[in-house]
C-alpha cells in the first residue's frame, strides 16, 4: 500500500472546529468574529483559501499575528490558512507564516481536529486570471519606467495574484 507523507498538524485541545473562506485579508475582523463576537474558545479556524496572502509587503503579516496574539491565545483559538487561487503560494511552504496560532499550510497538509480528518488542498484557477496577469504586467511595466529594478527574486512582494 502507498503511503504518502503529508505535513500532518494535530489539534488535541480543539473542541470546535470551524470552515470558512474568502476573508480577502480581513484577519482582524476575523480574529474580533471569532473571539469577541461569536466568543469561540478552543476552536480551529481554516480558511479554504482567498485568505489575502500576497498583497501587502511581508511584515504586514507578522504584525497582524503580533497584533491578535495575545486575543488568540487566551482563548485558545487557531487559524489555519489553505492556500486560494488568490494568494501568493511562497506563504504556503509551512514556515513562511507559521506562528502559535496562526498557520498557513502548504497544500496537502492534513488536518486533525476534534475527531476529523481534513486534507488540504490549495489553488485553482482563476476566472479573473488574464485581467490580473495584465494589470500586473502594466504595473511591473510602470515601476520600470520610474528606476525601480525588480529582478522577480523577492516571492514575497506584493502582487495581483
Amino acid at each position: 500500500m502507498f503511503k504518502a507523507d503529508y505535513p500532518t498538524y494535530e489539534f488535541s485541545e480543539a473542541k470546535c472546529l470551524v470552515v470558512c473562506g474568502d476573508i480577502h485579508g480581513d484577519f482582524n475582523l476575523l480574529v474580533n468574529k471569532i473571539c469577541v463576537q461569536y466568543q469561540m474558545t478552543y476552536t480551529v479556524v481554516i480558511v479554504a483559501g482567498d485568505c489575502g496572502f500576497g498583497f501587502e509587503r511581508e511584515g504586514y503579516y507578522d504584525n497582524i499575528v503580533k497584533r491578535n496574539s495575545k486575543r488568540m491565545n487566551k482563548a485558545n483559538n487557531w487559524i489555519v490558512f489553505i492556500r486560494g487561487n488568490h494568494d501568493n503560494p511562497a506563504y504556503f511552504d509551512g514556515k513562511t507564516f507559521a506562528h502559535k496560532r496562526f498557520m498557513a499550510v502548504p497544500d496537502y497538509s492534513v488536518i486533525r481536529a476534534c475527531g476529523h480528518v481534513v486534507l488540504c488542498v490549495g489553488g485553482a484557477i482563476s476566472v479573473d486570471r488574464s485581467y490580473r496577469t495584465e494589470a500586473c504586467d502594466h504595473n511591473q511595466k510602470m515601476l520600470r519606467r520610474f528606476g525601480h529594478k525588480d529582478d522577480g527574486t523577492d516571492l514575497l512582494a506584493p502582487n495581483y495574484y
